[in-house]
């Protein structure tokens, strides 16, 4: 008897140490971000999603909660972003806008769900070629629409939508959800101690309007984003009719949060005007040169990409995945690295040079806003 209590004793105390054994509670993340979240949210599909970059459509929305952003020329020298969606959701996103070849090329390698309205005609065609599942604004077809506007903000630039909505309308159409694999290889935070005190980016797009700068906060370990040497701020659009707000709160100065990811990459991509609209090409295949800055530090590296069924490779000097802190990604994707700056841009801080390129480059962006 005293032996059979003692095997069972001791079978309990195996099953219990294989319950709490580190292999079976090893944290769920988010794929995106490495961040710990719910199973079921680690296991939905991912969602990208276009937001519109031009003056009138300031300050956007929903880009806070993104595992990882993505920015990229369009068109004249104006950006536009695209934000990735796992485990977080965002009540209001936007203002969304019409999405490009680079980013349907971007969304395949990871086969996420596409939420844009409408594309330039090598969008159309790159969207067609690589079957990429999307949510077209003027093309919804069959379904509620996920998008809807605003009455503080004119056309093009009112347009918004929901990670809520969008999974809505894919689950309608009978798409299925994939889990998927990490799309970086993470690692902890660096120590305190071995934080330095500050750290510049400045990428010079085109002029004042778009330049994005990022400046390192050691307390955080995480990168503050400004546009047009103002903080990138993240706010809401108050609309008229519900007398709601959107997102949590209007965009004030103190409300608002503003865009500090963990780590930027940037992409150095080759690019070429296909149109005489200005329409360009962005090179997705190939390898080219990538730099890191991640814990205050940069790096050199380069990313690699096989072929557009292939993913994006970030890899260091050694030809190793480069490792990045957990938490939201910054996406850069530029032509030259003579645009990238890692010493203050002094032209555009000074009031009366800060005037000019701003007006240049606003010259540019009226020119463009008519385009979708």
């Amino acid at each position: 008897m005293m032996n059979f209590r003692r095997s069972s004793l001791f079978g309990l105390l195996l099953i219990a140490a294989a319950s709490f054994s580190p292999q079976a509670h090893a944290a769920v993340t988010d794929p995106l971000t490495g961040l710990p979240c719910k199973p079921e949210l680690a296991k939905r599909h991912v969602l990208g999603v276009m937001v519109e970059n031009t003056r009138p459509a300031r300050p956007q929305s929903g880009l806070d909660k993104a595992g990882v952003v993505v920015e990229a020329y369009v068109e004249g020298g104006v950006t536009r972003y695209m934000g990735l969606f796992v485990s977080t959701d965002a009540d209001v996103i936007g203002p969304v806008r019409s999405t490009r070849q680079f980013y349907a090329s971007f969304v395949h390698q990871l086969h996420a769900w596409l939420g844009h309205c409408w594309a330039k005609k090598t969008g159309y065609a790159t969207i067609k070629k690589l079957k990429v599942q999307n949510i077209d604004g003027v093309r919804i077809g069959k379904g509620r629409t996920p998008y809807f506007r605003v009455s503080t903000r004119v056309q093009p630039h009112n347009l918004y939508t929901s990670t809520t909505d969008l999974r809505r309308l894919a689950h309608t159409r009978g798409w299925k959800d994939t889990t998927l694999a990490p799309m970086f290889t993470f690692k902890d935070d660096a120590p305190v101690t071995k934080r330095p005190k500050e750290q510049y980016v400045g990428l010079d797009y085109s002029g004042r309007t778009y330049l994005a700068e990022f400046r390192y906060d050691p307390t955080s370990n995480s990168y503050k984003r400004f546009l047009s040497t103002k903080p990138h701020r993240i706010g809401s659009s108050k609309t008229k009719a519900k007398k709601d707000v959107l997102n949590g709160a209007p965009h004030t100065r103190g409300s608002s949060k503003q865009l500090s990811p963990k780590n930027l990459v940037v992409l150095i991509m080759k690019q070429r005007v296909v149109d005489k609209g200005g329409v360009l090409e962005i090179t997705t295949v190939g390898k080219g040169k990538a730099l890191y800055f991640i814990d205050g530090q940069k790096s050199e590296g380069q990313w690699v990409r096989k072929s557009e069924n292939s993913r994006y490779q970030l890899l260091d000097t050694n030809g190793k995945p480069v490792l990045l802190n957990r938490g939201q990604t910054w996406i850069s994707v530029i032509d030259n690295p003579s645009k990238v700056h890692t010493e203050l841009i002094a032209k555009y801080h000074t009031r009366k040079a800060g005037k000019k390129h701003a007006r240049t480059s606003t010259h540019k962006t009226k020119t463009l806003t008519s385009q979708r």
